[in-house]
């Protein structure tokens, strides 16, 4: 399966959805039109306003439409098309600047709770654990992770416009009905819908159903307006001459009526329309989302098990609240029942396409029964690891004593890159022996605390500062790949900050990769790791908007990365030819004029890497691949090849490619 197809694919069905949404827009607009204008035309408003009728009897329908319009006036029809795609247009831009803030305020919406990453519940626990792994299988950043509390259905979702600021969430139900490996195929079904670019249609598929509505909430008001009638709640006062003026004002409030009827008449045959496609795009991505999910867990079984259970469920997969049949496509399940607008396929079908053989039987759940067996044997393990990080807290981080803000460059804005050595590169050289799985989960533990979460990073650009506490130590023994799982485990802690702790932070790592005036390639890839998926979250900065669409607007700019790379990572001349020629055959783009002898300026460089980040979706994993080739054309990465391919794919929001260096 091709995600990064995927994704171009869900990029089309977006682009489908806004030319439907213009064909609805102009349909209305037209209908609209024609209603004001006969009701003009033939009502004692049109003397009010002047209209001159003329006889039609002798001309063909299509000669009359035009000399009735001509006659109502066209600067009328262009007041009218103005009003009404104004206010279409305004509640879609309104709805999306809502919910593009970033997942967490869909996950509020529907009255999620935040989970601690430090959690001890033992319901959530498991939940994070899960979410971390997940996070691991799909090689993505671990995002925040809620509980729609209130919830007893069995259901989740995941939210945001990109990965960057994307949230999981899973109801009370689903933690408490499904075992973990049920759990774990629904998360992965979420992190698919991340993975495959859905949850920005999502949020565009809400605004632009918001925007049809309102033409239907327009015709609402005007038609309660009009039924007002002018003798509710008078006194004894009331007089004959105030009922003739009832009689003129009721007139009035029939028009006011009449044209809020037909307005929101209009706007029901929109918004069914839209619902209908809403519907039909949502079911797709759910079939693909399935399968993505057994990619990442390699169980069909988990996944198809929590289907079944939520087929024999009593509250299946309900939510209540009614902002479910505005977010119902967001879902693991179908949040509501509906055959006409259902966003989900058929659980039946979903179950048979994941398991063939399946007998059509549903199962129980056996979530508490493992809950209890998990909780109590993970305690046990929790207490033994921790005995060694006793008294080794990450003291200083949270000093209220705050460093000077650096003046040549803003804190908002991507650093540069300057080449200089790597002060880690004897730590990761494989040396020291492995720790072992118990030691990393000690560790991803660990990282969930905030204090913790920010020492991990200092530790990484080995940063010798009460502020890294005992983590040196710690990490030093771990090859690369394994230091980069526990900076992404520590994203979710930084991100429990309050904005003022995040901007301390930030402040005092970017001080602490510039105080040699040198940034090595360790220093630059931790800052990010963690500035591009925090900096949203924290309102900071936006996100990239797509710019390159072409192999050809990207050419310069990728010469400049990938003869740098090269540069960097291959010693012979031999090897670097070879390299240029892998380069060019996978990723598809010609890079001949590419001169490896001239060096490239660390500020070219730079730049050229964040204007690739705003190449469109389906071109930047081609420019990803061509650097895997280069680095794999002398059949071995080294550790500066890692680094620089790890760093890039942070740059450019691409999952973090696991490799094997050379150099272990």
């Amino acid at each position: 399966m091709n995600f990064y197809q995927a994704q171009e694919e869900a990029r089309k069905q977006s682009q489908k959805l806004v030319l439907l949404f213009c064909l609805a827009v102009f349909v209305l607009v037209v209908l609209t039109n024609a209603l004001f204008i006969t009701f003009v035309w033939f009502s004692d408003f049109g003397n009010l306003a002047g209209i001159d009728r003329v006889d039609l009897s002798s001309l063909v329908w299509h000669q009359a439409l035009l000399k009735i319009i001509d006659n109502f006036g066209w600067n009328k029809v262009a007041i009218v098309t103005a009003i009404l795609v104004f206010v279409i247009g305004v509640a879609t831009w309104s709805k999306w600047a809502e919910l593009s803030k970033g997942g967490h305020v869909v996950a509020e919406m529907l009255g999620g709770k935040r989970v601690d990453p430090n959690t001890n519940e033992p319901h959530e626990r498991r939940l994070i654990n899960v979410v971390e792994e997940m996070a691991l299988a799909s090689s993505m950043a671990v995002p925040p992770v809620y509980v729609l509390i209130h919830e007893q259905g069995i259901n989740a979702f995941a939210a945001g416009v990109n990965s960057d600021d994307a949230v999981v969430a899973v109801s009370q139900g689903a933690i408490e009905q499904l075992n973990r490996e049920q759990l774990q195929g629904v998360v992965a079904h979420e992190f698919s819908h991340i993975f495959n670019g859905d949850m920005r249609l999502n949020v565009r598929v809400v605004a632009t159903l918001h925007g049809l509505t309102m033409i239907n909430e327009t015709g609402r008001v005007l038609m309660s307006a009009g039924s007002r009638r002018r003798g509710f709640g008078m006194g004894r006062g009331y007089s004959l001459g105030s009922s003739r003026s009832s009689n003129r004002n009721g007139g009035g409030q029939m028009i006011i009526f009449v044209a809020g009827l037909a307005l929101w008449l209009l706007g029901t045959v929109g918004q069914f329309f839209g619902q209908v496609i809403k519907s039909a795009l949502s079911r797709q991505r759910e079939y693909l989302a399935d399968a993505s999910a057994v990619q990442f867990t390699r169980n069909p079984n988990g996944i198809a098990e929590a289907l079944q259970i939520i087929g024999g469920y009593g509250k299946h997969a309900q939510i209540d609240t009614p902002k479910a049949h505005e977010l119902g496509h967001f879902f693991f399940a179908a949040a509501f029942n509906s055959r006409v607008f259902a966003t989900h396929p058929p659980i039946d079908e979903r179950i048979e396409r994941l398991l063939p053989t399946w007998n059509g039987q549903y199962v129980d759940s056996s979530a508490e029964a493992e809950i209890k067996r998990d909780y109590f044997s993970s305690a046990a393990n929790a207490s033994s690891a921790t005995m060694g990080f006793a008294g080794n807290s990450a003291a200083g981080v949270g000093s209220t004593t705050h460093p000077r803000q650096n003046t040549e460059e803003s804190s908002n804005a991507p650093i540069e890159f300057t080449g200089s050595s790597d002060r880690l590169d004897a730590s990761l050289d494989g040396s020291n022996e492995r720790p072992q799985v118990d030691d990393m989960t000690a560790l991803r533990e660990r990282v969930h605390n905030s204090a913790d979460a920010q020492a991990v990073y200092y530790a990484f650009i080995g940063h010798d500062s009460v502020a890294t506490g005992d983590w040196l130590e710690r990490i030093s023994p771990l090859d690369l790949s394994q230091q980069l799982d526990l900076l992404r485990a520590a994203i979710p802690a930084l991100k429990v900050l309050s904005l003022a702790e995040y901007e301390y932070f930030r402040r005092a790592y970017l001080q602490a990769i510039s105080r040699d005036n040198k940034r090595s390639l360790a220093e630059w890839l931790g800052y990010e790791l963690f500035r591009n998926t925090c900096d949203r979250h924290f309102g900071l900065a936006k996100a990239f908007k797509p710019k390159y669409k072409t192999v050809d607007s990207v050419r310069d700019f990728y010469r400049t990365v990938l003869c740098k790379f090269i540069q960097m990572g291959t010693q012979t001349n031999t090897h670097q030819l070879a390299a240029l020629d892998a380069a060019s055959k996978a990723s598809g783009i010609d890079l001949s004029g590419v001169k490896l002898a001239e060096p490239v300026a660390s500020k070219d460089f730079t730049q050229a890497c964040y204007e690739l980040k705003k190449a469109y979706p389906l071109l930047v994993p081609r420019l990803l691949k061509g650097l895997l080739a280069a680095a794999k054309a002398d059949d071995d990465y080294s550790e500066t090849e890692q680094k620089l391919i790890s760093v890039l794919a942070a740059i450019w929001d691409l999952p973090l490619p696991v490799l094997a260096s050379s150099e272990q």
